[in-house]
Formats: structure tokens, sequence, C-alpha cells
């Protein structure tokens, strides 16, 4: 039974170990945010389709880890829930900028259903049940439109001036924002985008790590071994 039993321990400690953990979270968040400088007089508009194009910043997303967006959201002028269902599409990605949803691959679609709660960051949200990964360096399209009616959202400037953006990238975010589109073609407002659809994102480590937790026991177990059969 001796012979068996320290063996048998061992054996369930190093299986445990094997299990890997969970690819550690590098970052997360919303890609951007309201800019709480803009001046929202008079610069609330609507259309059928919105949103606009941005791109992955390949220096900020570490070598070997990956971005997906796990979320979609639709930005609430009126602090409201959404009173109709609103799609949001992702297209790309693209190694050129400017291209169209159009000509562009469809990646995902989610809806962000009538009445679904505004966050505090003033955004409804839908998470992905599928994660999409993106590639560093690409650009990628996000477009919104109302099941019925219009969409409302924020115009991407005060007065045509770069620097009062309605949407801003939010603190540590690897996604810059590039041009509106206020269509599949129709682009507008280089260096910004309409304040309507969002993206929420991860970084992703590529090498999971076993944790603490996991490795003393490991050790203390190897260790309770080994001390029992050097008394036996």
């Amino acid at each position: 039974m001796k012979n068996s039993f320290i063996p048998a321990i061992l054996g369930g400690l190093l299986t445990v170990a094997a299990i890997p953990a969970l690819a550690q979270d590098q970052g997360s968040g919303d890609a951007w945010i309201f800019n709480p400088s803009y001046n929202t007089t008079g610069n609330s508009a609507s259309y059928a389709q919105v949103g606009g194009e941005f791109q992955v910043v390949a220096a900020d997303v570490p070598s070997g880890d990956t971005l997906e967006v796990t979320g979609l959201g639709w930005y609430s002028v009126s602090g409201s829930a959404p009173s109709v269902n609103i799609n949001i599409s992702l297209w790309g990605g693209s190694a050129t900028h400017g291209f169209t949803s159009s000509s562009g691959n469809l990646l995902t679609t989610a809806t962000v259903n009538s009445g679904t709660a505004v966050s505090s960051d003033g955004f409804a949200w839908v998470t992905l049940s599928t994660p999409i990964a993106l590639t560093a360096g690409d650009y990628y399209n996000l477009l919104e439109s109302a099941e019925s009616g219009n969409v409302t959202y924020l115009q991407p400037y005060d007065n045509g001036s770069s620097g009062h953006a309605s949407a801003i990238p939010s603190v540590g975010s690897p996604i810059t924002l590039y041009e509106g589109m206020y269509s599949v073609s129709g682009f507008a407002y280089s260096g910004s985008e309409y304040l309507g659809p969002d993206v929420q994102y991860e970084i992703e480590g590529p090498n999971p790590v076993p944790e603490p937790g996991t490795m003393a026991l490991v050790a203390g177990g190897v260790a309770i071994g080994l001390g029992l059969r050097r008394r036996r």
C-alpha cells in the first residue's frame, strides 16, 4: 500500500500542475469614450447609418499578444435606453486606410436590444458570444443602424475643429480613431469619428503561467513525498 500511495499523491499533484492557467488579461476596456470637453449644444444629429474607421496601433499590442473585440456598444445621446433595436456591424481588416465596408469582410454583427440599460460610460452594450481577434496595424470599420428610423449620434467635431472631438480613445486603448463614416462608403471628418457605435476589447497574453497557488501545492506535495520516502 505504501509503495503505491506516494506515487498516487505525486501523480495527482502533477496532473493539477499540468492544467494551464487562463490567459492573462494584459488590458481591457472601452476603445473610446465621450470627450467631456465637447460642447453638445446643436451637435446631435441622425443618420440611417453612422460610425467610423479605426486602426489597431501595432506598437500598443505587445508581440505575441492578441487583441480581441468582446462587445459592441451604442452611445446614448439622451442617456436613455434605446427605444428600438440597434444593429452594429464590424468590418475588416485591411492594411489600407479608407476601404469601404461594402468591399470588406463582415466580421460580426450584434444587436443592442431596445431597453438595454445604459452603463456609466454612456453606452448600452451587448457582449459577443465569440470574441473577434483583430490584427495589429490593420484598419476596421464599425457601423450602426436602427431597426426602424435613424440612429442619433454626436458629430465628430465642435464647429469643424479637430481639437474638439466628441469621441476620444480611452486611457491605454490600443485603438486610434481614423475617420468618420455616415454609410458603408461615405467618409468624413478625418482623425475622429461619429460618436455612435463603440467596441470593448481585451488584450490577452500568449503564454499562460501556472498560478502561484498551484506551484506552491505542487512544491509542497513533492517535498512531502520525498520526506516520506526518506523515512521509509
